[in-house]
């Protein structure tokens, strides 16, 4: 057996806060798994897993979860004549998810479904294959009930849906509920490889929900439920780690390469706007784009045919692309799981290395993401606190409210109000993330760089005030527009830093005039300066009389 093979951990206590991604629900027994692949460590695993004990496969992109399923949970379950459900949260996955199993089993379906036919088809005999959000009506559907009946696995894949996507799908809290009460007969296996999100509202669902019949009749209590946590390190070695201010500075990078770009953008608007400016080398796809040849390329062929592929979170799982010539990753997100799962689009062969280009976010971009996200938890507060006539004054905000999201947030009941708990689970671990940025000096490089494994080294030092210099000599006698702007007062306040002085006005930087900019300037001995009158860089042959503190 796996565990009994671990050398014990070294424990050390501390306090984590459950929205802290260090926090780990003591429902789970976690088992360090040392092999590359999932099915190395897991196959003799199989035989002890039952119904009343979830299991939990957190491993990274690449290493085997789906393989692991068609290759050995498969074959175990229909050696024991048990059906097995396998549920996806996209629809792109899923149709894969399709073609692998009928591959696995040796469906003769393989052979004359069109494209659209497995969209369209769901069993293939003892497996069948479904969206989450497809759930409900199988449920539903008396039909099924012969066959649900004999379910020995159900196999939920990228787990961490129920928090991402809570935020724009209020159903979720009702779909990991069905999924915790309706399979208590099967084995549940959940995965993913960013767990950090699901890790509490996976272990709450599962204690409050499951029901193991005989102790009900007994009236004797569940103890010793866990769930296995089978935990495989991540492995970023593959990755170079580099930053960038705004999708304007990865022109110049793009247009000079023969290189591929698979560039995950943060808006559709900006996206769009972006492919426009490199016509004929870009394209541009979001969930919009489904059924269009060109999606559906993509899904078949797993790789794009311009040198540029702009695209939006519908990208962000489900779709895998191998592709030797797509060698950089573009990302604008703050978020770990969004992040990291972006990066696992690519899928790369055994050496291969990837450029990584992470957007940096400014001070007030912190700011405002962490005032924004306070008052839609105090909406919340204020909901666990309210009695019946203010419960109905803040229904009347929410619904009256010019915040879009807040229909998100809460559903609407008669004369009462539901809140999306998994969404304002994912709030209350991003207040505390924005929190941490903003109040214990943190920069979001360094906070990028331990996701990562990627230590900070004195040559990222030095790119500090290269890439001041740099920007500098580009824009030198140019009137800067708000975005570039934006960039040299960054560029300048993380070299001063690498340089070793403290910045004096930590909460100011956003806003510094040119006057405070110039003073910084000389302190960092660059022979440069920017006009009082306009936002023009002007260079050592200029007057510096103007500089002042």
């Amino acid at each position: 057996m796996l565990c009994s093979e671990m050398k014990p951990i070294e424990l050390k206590v501390r306090l984590v806060s459950k929205f802290n991604d260090e926090f780990e629900p003591r429902f789970y027994e976690t088992i360090p798994c040392a092999s590359r692949w999932v099915g190395d460590d897991l196959e003799t695993e199989i035989p002890r897993w039952t119904p009343r004990n979830p299991v939990f496969i957190d491993a990274p992109v690449g290493r085997g979860k789906s393989s692991f399923v068609y290759q050995k949970v498969l074959p175990y379950a229909l050696s024991l004549k048990r059906n097995v459900l396998l549920i996806s949260n996209r629809v792109a996955l899923s149709a894969q998810q399709k073609k692998d199993v009928m591959k696995a089993i040796d469906s003769p379906l393989q052979d004359c479904l069109t494209d659209y036919g497995v969209r369209k088809t769901e069993k293939f005999g003892p497996v069948w294959v479904t969206t989450i959000h497809r759930i409900p009506a199988l449920l539903s559907d008396p039909e099924n009930k012969t066959w649900l009946n004999k379910l020995g696995f159900v196999v939920m894949d990228e787990a961490h849906f129920f928090t991402s996507d809570a935020q724009f799908n209020n159903g979720c809290d009702g779909l990991l509920e069905l999924i915790t009460t309706k399979f208590q007969h099967a084995v549940r296996i959940f995965m993913t490889g960013t767990s950090w999100d699901i890790l509490e509202p996976l272990a709450e669902a599962e204690l409050n929900n499951y029901r193991d019949i005989s102790r009900v009749i007994m009236n004797s209590p569940l103890e010793n439920r866990v769930c296995y946590r089978y935990f495989f390190e991540p492995d970023y070695s593959h990755i170079n780690l580099n930053f960038f201010d705004n999708l304007e500075a990865m022109k110049e990078i793009i247009m000079n390469s023969q290189d591929k770009f698979l560039i995950f953008s943060d808006s559709k608007q900006r996206g769009r706007e972006f492919v426009n400016s490199l016509p004929d080398r870009a394209m541009y796809l979001d969930a919009d784009s489904k059924e269009t040849p060109e999606w559906n390329s993509l899904l078949s062929n797993h790789m794009f045919d311009k040198q540029v592929l702009v695209t939006t979170a519908a990208l962000d799982c489900g779709i895998d692309i191998i592709d030797p010539a797509l060698k950089h990753l573009v990302i604008l997100s703050d978020d770990r799981v969004t992040l990291l799962q972006m990066l696992g689009r690519k899928r790369l062969a055994p050496n291969e290395k990837i450029e990584l280009y992470v957007k940096n976010v400014t001070r007030k971009h912190i700011n405002d993401r962490y005032w924004r996200t306070r008052g839609h938890c105090r909406l919340y507060d204020r909901y666990l606190n309210a009695d019946k006539h203010e419960l109905s004054q803040l229904m009347n905000e929410i619904w009256n409210a010019d915040d879009p999201m807040l229909r998100q947030l809460f559903r609407p009941g008669k004369e009462m109000l539901y809140p999306n708990k998994l969404a304002f689970f994912k709030l209350r671990k991003r207040l505390e993330f924005y929190r941490h940025l903003k109040d214990d000096g943190i920069e979001f490089e360094d906070v990028i760089r331990n996701w990562l494994d990627k230590a900070k080294t004195e040559t990222d030092d030095d790119d500090c005030m290269a890439q001041l210099v740099d920007f500098c000599e580009q824009f030198e006698g140019i009137e800067l527009n708000d975005v570039q702007v934006d960039s040299l007062r960054q560029r300048i306040v993380r070299a001063l830093k690498q340089r070793g002085h403290s910045e004096p006005q930590p909460k100011r930087v956003d806003t510094l005039k040119q006057a405070a900019l110039n003073n910084r300037l000389q302190r960092l001995e660059l022979p440069y300066m920017i006009r009082s009158d306009a936002w023009i860089i002007e260079g050592e042959n200029n007057d510096r009389s103007d500089t002042c503190s």
